[in-house]
């Protein structure tokens, strides 16, 4: 009896890790630089959408329709790559979890988090407030849900999955949340797969020196 119970908890919690997770955010520009501003209104919404399939995760993040990017990576190979569509030049950089590691290093370093009072639903989920206080002295309020049993690719740190935070990138602050959850639809495999055409492929060393200039 103690044997068929082990294997069917083992069973149950691998099909909870491995159950196929979308969510997509809806995206806030907070504070951005004077010449962004004059323009935000007139352009279109910015979203985040992110989705897990066993050990392969996928990002595409439009900014106001003139950044567009895609990140994509399998845990289990250690492969990934990148796509930026920005004024109609498109790239592609392909790269591995170190390279992976280096393109996000800046963009969310482990904060000291902390749980502080308050709490609410959000899309149906019980989500309690918390406080990430980064090394620049930057701190941020932010709504994690334990409903959820995926780990958000940026905050791998966190007890929980965010539906709501805030964040800086390229001079802009941002908040992300959460406006639609599926837990129960399929992924399709394609999505995870590098596009054979369209993109012009250039190294990850160039990619760095790009973001540098």
């Amino acid at each position: 009896m103690k044997t068929i119970l082990l294997a069917l908890t083992t069973l149950i919690v691998s099909n909870i890790f491995a159950q196929d997770l979308s969510v997509i955010y809806d995206i806030k520009i907070l504070k951005a630089p004077k010449e962004v501003k004059k323009v935000v209104k007139k352009m279109p919404d910015s979203k985040l959408t992110m989705r897990f399939s066993g050990k392969k995760t996928y990002s595409y993040i439009t900014i106001l329709g003139v950044f567009n990017q895609t990140v994509v990576f399998d845990e289990e190979t250690g492969k990934g790559f990148v796509l930026m569509d920005i004024a109609n030049t498109k790239i592609m950089v392909k790269l591995n979890k170190e390279q992976l590691e280096e393109f996000n290093k800046g963009k969310d370093s482990q904060p000291v988090v902390q749980e502080i009072k308050g709490s609410k639903k959000i899309l149906g989920y019980d989500c309690k407030k918390i406080e990430m206080e980064f090394s620049n002295g930057q701190s941020y309020i932010g709504y994690i849900t334990e409903e959820i049993k995926k780990k958000h690719e940026n905050f791998q740190f966190l007890n929980g999955f965010p539906l709501e935070y805030q964040t800086v990138t390229n001079e802009m602050e941002l908040s992300l949340t959460a406006s639609a959850v599926d837990q129960d639809t399929k992924i399709k495999s394609t999505l995870f797969e590098a596009p054979t055409s369209g993109y012009q492929e250039i190294s990850f060393e160039d990619l760095m020196k790009s973001r540098k200039k």
